[in-house]
């Protein structure tokens, strides 16, 4: 008998250091969340904006988007949206658990992932580039306007 307790006493605090490891890997899943939602919710206010500006080319800042965001938000992030050649591109800092986030919260679309090497990952059924400017390892969403 003592021998299974002893075993289950094992297994338990093993579990207890695996848990603990991956929520240090993986940071705290409500600010993961919040961070995702945040990108989300300002790559929708650049959609609305673009549909209400169809001929808008170059940078959109921030404060044109204040009438297409919820009242109070707050960027939790320095989040950039910019339009080239047609193509809305909204991008800005995020590590993998957040762009992973982002991307389970809008249903894995491949419009929004990661930039490596000049293209959004995971790859779509042809690979969509992005403008250099654009750094390795943003979290993007790109539309057509």
């Amino acid at each position: 008998m003592r021998g299974v307790l002893f075993i289950l006493l094992v297994a338990a605090i093993f579990s207890s250091i695996s848990i603990s490891l991956r929520t240090q890997d993986s940071g705290d899943n409500a600010s993961t969340l919040a961070i995702a939602a945040n990108f989300l919710t300002f790559r929708s206010a650049a959609l609305k904006y673009i549909s209400k500006h169809p001929g808008a080319s170059g940078d959109i800042s921030s404060s044109s988007l204040s009438e297409y965001l919820p009242l109070g938000f707050s960027p939790r992030r320095p989040w950039k949206a910019t339009v080239i050649s047609k193509i809305l591109y909204v991008w800005g800092n995020a590590n993998s658990y957040e762009i992973s986030a982002a991307r389970e919260l809008a249903h894995n679309p491949f419009s929004i992932g990661t930039v490596k090497n000049g293209i959004i990952l995971p790859n779509a059924p042809l690979p969509i580039a992005v403008p250099a400017n654009i750094p390795d390892g943003s979290l993007i969403g790109v539309s057509g306007v």
